[in-house]
């Protein structure tokens, strides 16, 4: 439970940063990043949204097509059913 008290106090530093920068969480398969994302934006943000890459090809594919950070929000949205906020 240390290990996952430890990755929330970093994940909230990220938070608190207000010069954050996208975050990108990376590891081995089956460790729980999902997990431990989900359970840190259940408790630190009023909204959240999961896209599965794997599972949802077309987010894939439109990321591919472009790199613009308006159009990426929008057609998250779009995906989410709700407004995704900067």
């Amino acid at each position: 439970m240390k290990i996952v008290r430890e990755i929330l106090n970093d994940l909230k530093v990220w938070k608190d940063n207000p010069g954050r920068k996208p975050l990108i969480l990376q590891g081995a398969r089956q460790v729980g990043k999902t997990w431990i994302l989900k359970h840190f934006g259940e408790q630190f943000f009023e909204n959240t949204a999961y896209f599965n890459f794997d599972l949802q090809t077309e987010i894939k594919d439109f990321f591919e097509k472009t790199k613009d950070p308006v159009r990426i929000i929008e057609f998250l949205s779009i995906i989410n059913g709700r407004p995704i906020l900067p």
